[in-house]
């Protein structure tokens, strides 16, 4: 892996880590507001988005 390659994946990884540091408030706050709805649906939404993510390169639309 080049230096360059290295510097990119630290970089995502990098913002893969903000992300989900900010998802976690984010459900934090809609919890401790009582705002369960809001924090369940957020949560079936980024389950439901990541699985078609990780078939969209194997989805047949056929």
């Amino acid at each position: 892996m080049s230096e360059n390659e290295i510097k990119i994946k630290n970089n995502v990884i990098l913002h893969k880590d903000n992300s989900l540091n900010r998802l976690d408030l984010s459900f934090f706050k809609h919890i401790e507001l009582n705002e369960y709805k809001k924090s369940d649906l957020l949560a079936y939404w980024i389950y439901d988005f990541a699985e078609y993510h990780d078939e969209e390169k194997t989805f047949n639309t056929w």
